[in-house]
């Protein structure tokens, strides 16, 4: 055992509520139990936000309502909460998620310089309900209208006038991009229902 895996072990079983890497029981503690957590996404190889990451521990005594966790871009599951949050690779970056919202995820990015007085003012801020939460970028926009398609692809901005004030039947499917399990359901409901709808019209 080297003295960066018994600082890490120290530092792990004293403060219950900081990862210094993402693990499946950060995952579970933030995703299936709905904790908030401050994320900080960083190169593994770039060190500016050394000197950051040895004041978690701090951070994270002061704040034990959040989930702290330090992660890079190379493993499968980071680079699937890196979609979820629409973390680009310009790092790092800080996320802080919140689930206060009846248990619907908010999400909020640190704009500014990754320093330790501007995260400990950004969680304030969040504290405090002073900043606002921003949406996927991919939801921002109108889609591109689907001329006699039967499938539409909708966002916030046409969902009540496709779904809510459509006067016909909708059947609305919400997905993600990067989940593997919507892209199957995408494939049968562009190859298999259409067809089989299509079919059953003739």
């Amino acid at each position: 055992m080297t003295l960066n895996d018994l600082s890490d072990f120290i530092r792990k079983n004293t403060f219950v509520n900081f990862y210094p890497s993402l693990t499946v029981d950060a995952i579970n503690e933030i995703m299936m139990k709905k904790q908030n957590a401050l994320i900080l996404f960083r190169n593994v190889y770039d060190n500016s936000t050394y000197y950051l990451e040895k004041e978690f521990t701090r951070i994270a005594r002061s704040n034990p309502e959040l989930k702290l966790v330090i992660t890079d871009l190379t493993g499968k599951y980071e680079m699937k909460l890196a979609k979820l949050l629409d973390v680009s690779e310009s790092l790092p970056t800080m996320r802080l998620i919140d689930f206060n919202n009846m248990g619907e995820m908010r999400k909020f990015e640190l704009t500014k310089d990754i320093t330790l007085e501007n995260v400990l003012n950004f969680i304030n801020l969040w504290r405090e309900n002073e900043i606002q939460p921003y949406q996927f970028k991919f939801n921002q926009h109108e889609p591109t209208p689907q001329k006699d398609s039967l499938v539409r692809k909708i966002s916030l901005s046409n969902y009540h006038d496709s779904v809510i004030f459509n006067r016909k039947n909708a059947v609305v499917v919400f997905y993600t991009n990067w989940c593997s399990h919507c892209k199957k359901v995408d494939i049968i409901i562009n190859n298999y229902l259409v067809t089989r709808y299509i079919r059953c019209r003739c």
